[in-house]
């Protein structure tokens, strides 16, 4: 099981970890292989220390498997035989949010685990290493010639260019803030890997999400685009996507500038955090809280606080890479 499906612990949480990781996969063997997310929680509650990450990596992701296992989309069947099942199908087509399905092959083994701790005994994201063929395939570790980054992007190359280029990046142009606000609205209840596979398809089915064009768009256009198999099609997100157009087009036409009004929410520049560990993260912050209060009363949907503290920490307004993270100094 790959060590980074954990944020990140303590050196003396290692070996609960691993004892969670067997209950896990003793439970899985009883139950045929589907647990439910209320079971793995209640596996979790008896190590403080994992239940608290679960928590917290629930609140910021939004849906409980993945805030258990950020970054990851598959434990490999050659190590476990036990799979993580790409949400991209399990959430979308399938309806298996929140489970974990046994590969054909499951073997009830476990992999050996070998873990560098620094002086400190802390275990830094990204320091988990494993013996064998596996190491460096996405959902595992990456090579230690890797810079450190955030390990919420874990080793996807789609996922760690989205990291590395855009998440965190300051944005100040009205259109193009809109768009990724509406994008997150998407992401509620999935992993944000999911909007970022159908991201392109997304842009090309609904007019590049460019609210002017978006605003025009009537029951038919929103019938068509519901039938589109690449997107995520949810029809209460992309009615309120036409909805919140018009909500722009409201502002835009008032004299406001939808940037500004945004950035007024951080004091119109960057929050700098200097998180260490992932789990520190937080759902939503107050600034999120005022920003989600002020959307709402313009009419906006889909735009709750969590909602608003994601868009904030991919649009610069917040800087939530961790310090250790390449990327934290370059987004200051």
């Amino acid at each position: 099981f790959p060590f980074h499906a954990m944020t990140e612990c303590a050196d003396s949480t290692v070996r609960r970890y691993l004892q969670f990781l067997k209950e896990l996969h003793a439970a899985l063997k009883i139950r045929g292989g589907v647990i439910s997310n209320g079971e793995i929680q209640q596996l979790a509650s008896a190590h403080p220390v994992i239940e608290r990450c679960f928590r917290r990596g629930v609140a910021h992701s939004g849906a409980d498997l993945q805030g258990l296992t950020p970054g990851i989309q598959a434990i490999d069947r050659d190590v476990t035989g036990v799979r993580v099942n790409d949400t991209d199908q399990a959430l979308e087509e399938r309806g298996l949010a929140g489970t974990i399905r046994p590969d054909e092959s499951m073997d009830g083994s476990l992999c050996d685990l070998e873990v560098h701790a620094s002086q400190d005994g802390r275990v830094p994201v990204g320091l988990g290493d494993f013996r064998g063929s596996n190491h460096g395939k996405a959902g595992y570790p990456p090579r230690m010639s890797e810079p450190s980054r955030c390990q919420w992007c874990g080793t996807d190359s789609q996922y760690v260019a989205y990291h590395d280029e855009e998440w965190g990046v300051p944005v100040r142009d009205d259109v193009a803030l809109f768009s990724k606000l509406i994008l997150d609205t998407f992401q509620s209840g999935l992993s944000w890997l999911v909007v970022l596979r159908k991201r392109a398809a997304i842009l090309e089915v609904m007019d590049d999400l460019n609210p002017r064009r978006l605003a025009t768009w009537d029951t038919s256009r929103i019938e068509q685009a519901i039938v589109d198999e690449r997107i995520i099609r949810n029809r209460a997100k992309i009615e309120a996507a036409v909805h919140n157009a018009g909500c722009f087009m409201e502002i835009e036409q008032s004299g406001l500038s939808f940037s500004d009004l945004l950035w007024s929410h951080v004091g119109g520049k960057t929050i700098v955090n200097r998180r260490t560990w992932e789990c520190e993260l937080p759902g939503f912050t107050p600034e999120s809280e005022s920003m989600a209060r002020d959307l709402k009363s313009r009419g906006f949907k889909w735009t709750g606080p969590t909602v608003c503290y994601a868009f904030m920490q991919a649009v610069g307004m917040v800087n939530d890479h961790r310090v250790e993270c390449f990327r934290w100094k370059a987004c200051c």
